[in-house]
Formats: structure tokens, C-alpha cells, sequence
């Protein structure tokens, strides 16, 4: 099968080369992470399910890379997350390994 192709100078590989852009956060959302750090409890509007999970998923990724827990829950009737930090609390804690378990010499 045969393929198809051209030589070309360098220039046209750089040409569309870029440097990996790295995406500048939403500034409304900026300000949300803000005031979660500071301790406040918000409230945050939802128009369908597909956006609650949405919202749902940047505050849990965002909230893992900070290092801290969120308590968060949901007014379903009026289509609302409610969230805050959790008091008291950090990040969990890392998971223990598990060892793996051996068969003891003595054990027959």
C-alpha cells in the first residue's frame, strides 16, 4: 500500500509548533476559591443535573489541590450546591498501603 507524503524544511514543522498553553482560571471561580479559604459558606445555582455535576467535580478538584475538605450538599427544590470548608479539618489523609500478606514460615 503505497503512502503519501512531501519533504518539508524545517520552518513548517516550528510553524505550527506552540508551547503548551496553561489555561488561566475562570476569575468568577477564582473568587469562589477565595472565599472558601476564607471560611465562608456559599451557595451555588444549578440548572440541570449535568451542570450540578459539573460544579460538583471543579469544586472537588479544585478543593484536592488546595489540600482541604469540603462539606457539600444540595437543595434539590431550589437547585442549589451549598458548600463550605470543612472545619476543622485538612485534606484526607493519604491512604495506608496494604501489605501484602505471606504465608508465615511456622504455619503448616
Amino acid at each position: 500500500m503505497p503512502v503519501e507524503y512531501r519533504r518539508v524544511d524545517r520552518d513548517y514543522l516550528e510553524r505550527y509548533r506552540t508551547a503548551p498553553h496553561r489555561r488561566t482560571g475562570d476569575p468568577a471561580w477564582e473568587l469562589i476559591f477565595g472565599d472558601l479559604l476564607a471560611g465562608e459558606t456559599l451557595v451555588i445555582p444549578y440548572a440541570t443535573d449535568k451542570d450540578k455535576r459539573g460544579k460538583r467535580i471543579i469544586l472537588g478538584r479544585w478543593a484536592k489541590r488546595s489540600g482541604i475538605t469540603l462539606d457539600v450538599t444540595y437543595n434539590t427544590e431550589g437547585h442549589e450546591i451549598v458548600v463550605a470548608r470543612a472545619a476543622g479539618r485538612g485534606g484526607a489523609p493519604p491512604k495506608a498501603r496494604r501489605r501484602r500478606r505471606t504465608a508465615r514460615p511456622d504455619a503448616e
